[in-house]
């Protein structure tokens, strides 16, 4: 009688331990599919609406990167200020425009383009619609290094533009 207590105990606590795992792994995988989920759509969400991550110089290309070592061809900037994201022609797309006042508009045309930002003379990038909501955000150099950060103290550079 005692050793069928025994062996009842142990086989309960083995369902009981299997239930368990089941559930604690399922939850785990419920998480890591949600957090998944959220990442893409917020990376792509972001991808899509920050235009002014690939802000450069007129005729000159976009690269990321801090040194040649980590350095990639991110998009470029035409002649006539068209920004496009992409590093060739079969893969480029266009993602917005500065207009010769360094005003920044996202946007594939002119029926769906908006306001996100402005480049003034010294090379600071601002990003907001009016002088109200703009905040300073980065800056290009004169040597044609990208800077992100609003003053020297958090500046960080992330890319450069040129040839």
């Amino acid at each position: 009688m005692a050793f069928m207590v025994v062996v009842i105990v142990v086989i309960v606590g083995v369902i009981l331990y299997v239930v368990f795992k089941v559930l604690i792994s399922s939850n785990d995988d419920v998480k890591r599919a949600y957090d998944n989920g959220r990442n893409t759509f917020q990376n792509r969400r972001s991808d899509q609406d920050d235009v002014t991550k690939n802000i450069g110089l007129r005729g000159q290309k976009i690269y990321s990167g801090t040194n040649w070592f980590n350095e990639e061809l991110k998009g470029r900037v035409d002649d006539e200020g068209n920004i496009y994201k992409g590093t060739n022609w079969i893969n480029e797309e266009k993602m917005g425009r500065i207009d010769t006042d360094g005003t920044i508009y996202k946007g594939t045309g002119f029926l769906n383009e908006e306001k996100v930002g402005r480049i003034d003379k010294d090379g600071n990038l601002h990003e907001g619609t009016n002088w109200f909501n703009e905040e300073k955000v980065g800056r290009v150099d004169e040597d044609g290094n990208i800077h992100k950060g609003t003053n020297w103290f958090n500046e960080k550079k992330t890319g450069r533009t040129g040839e």
